[in-house]
């Protein structure tokens, strides 16, 4: 099974109109300098490494500055993270987040069919959510022959409580996971966190392609 890098993930959703949050991938210390100064604002650097769970391991930290990134940058890259060496690390704009939520596809092996996943809770595993948070999980099978539209998107959404401007774009978004999903020939496709920043805009914070 192959699995994309994040950055290649994004790069991925970025082609079919997904936003995600500014920032380059890079390879070492200055270059981690050089690209938070281009974005001229506090950074998160994140190992790319191909497991999950970075965040509580210490695998994504916060700069301030372009100062601070390199330094940060220095103490990453060479480094070995949970039995990966990190050799790449993605440096990105902080997003200044107001809500986390989860959308994805992935492979349901016993009913041989895709199945869509939207949470109104992400940030943390999906199995997490669903043992803690069934209410907040809505899930939709699709049917091979038939194919998954945008209004069915639209319809699995609703169900979350989600209305307007907001309702539409994680609609659109979920539709173009699908798209990807084929195209790509997809096991796994997942957006968490999928998060509404301070300025009400949804961007894809984090990206996976199996």
């Amino acid at each position: 099974m192959l699995r994309l890098y994040e950055y290649q993930a994004k790069e991925v959703f970025k082609k079919y109109g997904i936003p995600i949050p500014i920032g380059s991938v890079v390879s070492s210390p200055t270059e981690a300098r050089q690209v938070a100064e281009k974005i001229g604002k506090p950074v998160a650097l994140k190992v790319q490494v191909l497991v999950g769970g970075r965040g509580k391991a210490g695998g994504i930290k916060f700069a301030s500055n372009p100062q601070e990134a390199e330094k940060i940058a220095k103490t990453l890259i060479g480094q070995t993270f949970k039995g990966f060496k990190v050799s790449k690390l993605l440096v990105e704009e902080k997003l200044q987040i107001k809500e986390e939520y989860y959308l994805g596809f992935t492979i349901d092996r016993s009913a041989r069919k895709l199945v869509a996943i939207a949470s109104s809770r992400g940030g943390v595993d999906i199995e997490e959510i669903a043992i803690s948070f069934p209410q907040y999980i809505v899930k939709q099978h699709v049917d091979p022959l038939i194919g998954f539209y945008p209004f069915m998107a639209r319809q699995l959404i609703k169900k979350l409580g989600f209305e307007g401007k907001i309702l539409n774009e994680m609609s659109s978004f979920l539709y173009k996971l699908y798209k990807i999903m084929i195209d790509y020939d997809a096991e796994l496709i997942e957006i968490n966190p999928l998060v509404l920043t301070a300025d009400n805009k949804l961007i894809a914070a984090d990206a996976r392609i199996n």
